[in-house]
């Protein structure tokens, strides 16, 4: 699949996932509910790989990799965003975890000497900055729903911890592909790594131990492991690994257009001309970071 076919189908996924996530923090612990997505997506590809004969056996620098990709990419970053998610409203949570971009572009030069693209850079900046203007009438009530000033801190260090750490994730994953350990496989592998380490957090903080079995939380784990998890993760390492992490880590500023697009239906979302102003911006950072490269550009994007 393409470049935009792959852009699109993971962004309206990952947009469509805050309504599934909503039905599991509501009656499940979400440390467990982290636990029970991760660890059931990666039995599915586990099976899949042993049912096709893939290889599964790689060295113990490979594991290391995948082990810290597990520990980023599907544990600590969906953790930290919960309990922002909890001291901060969904619009602030969103703009926060759009930062993700730009800790991708510093990240990849400082990694892996990834060029700084200046269009991508001010085609991000649009768009958050119109992120911020679609959010701006909710984040204008932060003060009157959150837990106080240290509850406004810790929710926005959490979420700024989480970005930071799921921009970790995404060098990881550049790395396992630069190793030329196939995605599925490596997805598989790290998953199973980031459901360990989310039992054992959800045993040192000791989180109940819960599992419903109401309609409502099993389609939505059946949502957010197949789709949320399986298809839009496949989708988006290996729009990380075509295109790089920066240009990549757009998917962050558009998933909250999405959500506010269902938010009309479900929420009855109220617009304005404001939210229409921001909706520009964004599409128009879209352009400027969707736009073909050149030749050269392209060329410092492969592995070496």
């Amino acid at each position: 699949m393409s470049f935009i076919p792959l852009f699109i189908l993971n962004t309206v996924i990952w947009g469509t996932t805050w309504l599934a996530i909503k039905y599991q923090i509501e009656v499940v612990s979400p440390i467990w509910s982290v636990v029970y997505r991760f660890g059931l997506a990666s039995l599915l590809l586990l099976v899949f790989c042993l049912l096709t004969r893939r290889n599964l056996g790689y060295s113990r620098v490979a594991h290391s990799i995948m082990a810290l990709q597990g520990l980023f990419l599907f544990c600590l970053n969906y953790i930290l965003y919960y309990i922002g998610t909890s001291y901060l409203i969904s619009g602030l949570v969103a703009l926060i975890g759009a930062c993700t971009i730009f800790f991708n572009i510093i990240n990849s030069y400082l990694f892996f000497k990834m060029p700084i693209m200046i269009r991508v850079v001010v085609g991000a900046s649009i768009g958050f900055l119109g992120l911020a203007i679609v959010f701006s009438n909710e984040i204008g009530k932060m003060y009157q729903e959150t837990a106080g000033l240290r509850g406004i801190i810790i929710g926005i260090m959490c979420c700024v911890l989480g970005a930071l750490i799921a921009s970790f994730g995404n060098m990881t994953a550049v790395k396992l592909h630069r190793m030329q350990i196939p995605l599925l496989q490596g997805a598989a592998i790290s998953m199973i790594y980031g459901t360990l380490y989310s039992t054992v957090i959800a045993l040192l903080f000791q989180q109940p131990l819960q599992f419903s079995f109401s309609p409502s939380y099993l389609i939505s784990l059946f949502y957010l492991t197949i789709f949320g998890t399986i298809i839009a993760f496949g989708c988006y390492l290996t729009l990380l690994n075509n295109v790089g992490p920066a240009r990549a880590g757009y998917i962050s500023i558009i998933t909250p257009l999405v959500a506010i697009l269902i938010s009309t239906f479900f929420e009855s979302f109220s617009w304005s001309y404001v939210t229409v102003i921001g909706m520009i911006l964004i599409i128009g950072g879209n352009v400027l970071v969707l736009t073909k490269r050149n030749p050269s550009v392209k060329a410092s994007f492969q592995p070496k």
